[in-house]
């Protein structure tokens, strides 16, 4: 079960990774951190399933326990060692398959980036299922 984060632990990750993040997205990580979000793309037809990362939350042990696994800062610092992730991109979820959910530098959309292509693909996420 996710929990909500704070709007000022929100805004500390922004500030860390030099980027604002959509209000879909802060919505939904103050109501829950974390957890999944279905999204359909042209690479993704059908739509599937994203996990969400977390913003990381040490207000009790509980919570950084559960917002450490695999926080947007952590997966973003990793993501920014591969070979063609885009330059300031910020990796917001995962599908489990190696694609990443993708706030690219300078936009207000997320995207899909195909991690054998290196392309970048528009994502539609129903961020109201599950």
């Amino acid at each position: 079960m996710a929990f909500p984060v704070s709007v000022a632990l929100i805004e500390a990750a922004e500030a860390e990774l030099g980027c604002e993040f959509p209000s879909e997205l802060r919505a939904r990580l103050e109501g829950s951190n974390g957890g999944e979000v279905f999204v359909t793309s042209d690479l993704y037809p059908e739509g599937d399933y994203w996990e969400l990362h977390t913003i990381v939350d040490g207000s009790d042990r509980k919570r950084l326990a559960r917002s450490m696994r695999a926080s947007i800062v952590a997966e973003t610092s990793s993501a920014r060692n591969w070979t063609a992730f885009p330059q300031g991109a910020v990796a917001v979820g995962s599908n489990g398959s190696g694609d990443l959910l993708i706030l690219a530098s300078g936009s207000t959309r997320l995207w899909i980036w195909d991690h054998e292509t290196a392309e970048i693909y528009d994502a539609s996420p129903n961020w109201t299922r599950r």
